[in-house]
């Protein structure tokens, strides 16, 4: 349409300009360029992609490294070739003198794409850390059950913190798809704010935690608390106090007992000095009690895991090899009623069994862990799960304290 004066026939022109042959041609020329343009464009974004993915894989395992190594990632200055940058930018200039790719990154003008800001480290460390986790829950949901191990501290601002490691067992397989070997992991997810100090609310937000990561309730067969036994002393040691002070008030006995000069011999200039007897009473009352306290403790903190050994001992493989037949049945039944979502009636069956079967073998096995490797390739399913509750039952609280330092 190259003008038009008569404006009432306006809607009929543009109808036969429509229908027309040019207007045909025009369209499909303007169709051939706009996908001639995106393809075009699709190519270039691949060229970008391509030539990026070099660069990214080898930020990322620079990132790996830092992160395994325990390393910090920041630095004084954030600038690649100034003096004093942190690890992540030292690592990659020194990584440049040896590799091609990387040295053309930082040989590239400022203001150019090098992907080395504090912006995009951060966002590949939570997209390595979202895929750790990931993986993480992913193999404790496979595993038949799992222990949890928590503690809880104040960060700088006054915020409780909760941390959570998680024992579970994982089964390797070999190139045929057939088990080969047991792992005992032990993993930490994070930390979690928590919402109160009564224990009403620690479970609230240990239950929302596990919920929130998809994990069944079910599986868990241990859950140690340490902050539970900690507030367990306090209270505890709250009630002698007030039973001693009741003593106290019954009694005649002075609340406070008075201070003595402690008495000083005279000593000539080729004796030893004071200071001598300062470390000796130092040692009296630092030294000395600590080591009573740990003492006393030991015995306490154990007595449990000594209940724990006893309670598996049928699944030992020293016990496996000398105990009678009635031996291992009684101590068979006990643990098959204790974990009786987990153990089948038939486990003390085939304990019995094992140890007639299988003897030469278990003797060559001393630990739980050696024996539940050899019992994956054989047909004693109940014995190995109870090898497998024993392996995730956590001895000690000391990873979920370590979190934090």
């Amino acid at each position: 349409i190259r003008g038009m004066g008569a404006w009432q026939h306006l809607s009929r022109n543009i109808t036969i300009h429509e229908t027309s042959d040019c207007h045909f041609e025009a369209c499909l020329v303007y169709d051939q360029w706009h996908m001639h343009s995106t393809i075009d464009e699709e190519n270039k974004e691949r060229g970008q992609l391509l030539e990026a993915l070099p660069v990214l894989n080898r930020i990322v395992n620079v990132t790996l490294t830092l992160a395994m190594s325990n390393l910090a990632f920041r630095g004084h200055r954030e600038i690649i070739g100034e003096g004093n940058s942190d690890n992540v930018l030292s690592i990659i200039e020194l990584l440049a003198k040896y590799d091609p790719v990387l040295a053309e990154l930082i040989r590239k003008p400022k203001g150019s794409t090098m992907y080395l800001s504090p912006k995009i480290r951060n966002e590949i460390i939570r997209l390595l850390s979202d895929q750790v986790t990931e993986s993480i829950v992913n193999d404790i949901k496979n595993a038949p059950f799992y222990s949890l191990l928590m503690d809880t501290t104040q960060d700088l601002s006054k915020v409780d913190q909760l941390s959570q490691v998680f024992w579970y067992v994982t089964i390797e397989k070999d190139e045929k798809g057939n088990p080969a070997k047991i792992n005992i992991n032990e993993s930490f997810l994070g930390f979690h704010e928590v919402s109160g100090q009564l224990g009403a609310n620690l479970e609230s937000d240990i239950v929302k935690c596990i919920e929130d990561k998809g994990l069944e309730l079910s599986k868990l067969q241990v859950w140690s608390s340490h902050y539970d036994s900690l507030v367990a002393l306090r209270f505890r040691y709250r009630g002698i106090l007030k039973a001693l002070s009741q003593i106290i008030l019954k009694t005649d006995k002075p609340e406070e007992f008075k201070s003595k000069r402690a008495p000083k011999a005279k000593r000539h200039f080729d004796e030893s000095s004071a200071d001598q007897s300062r470390k000796s009473v130092q040692s009296n009352n630092v030294f000395y009690t600590s080591i009573d306290i740990i003492i006393a403790q030991l015995d306490h903190r154990f007595q449990s895991l000594k209940e724990t050994v006893h309670n598996f001992c049928s699944v030992n493989p020293q016990f496996l090899v000398e105990s009678s037949d009635e031996d291992l049945h009684a101590t068979a039944v006990t643990l098959a009623s204790r974990y009786a979502a987990d153990l089948s009636p038939n486990f003390a069956a085939q304990l019995l069994s094992l140890q007639s079967c299988l003897k030469s073998e278990v003797k060559k096995s001393s630990t739980v862990k050696e024996l539940v490797t050899m019992l994956i390739v054989e047909n004693f399913p109940d014995v190995c799960t109870a090898c497998m509750l024993f392996l995730i039952i956590p001895v000690t609280v000391s990873t979920a304290e370590l979190d934090f330092s």
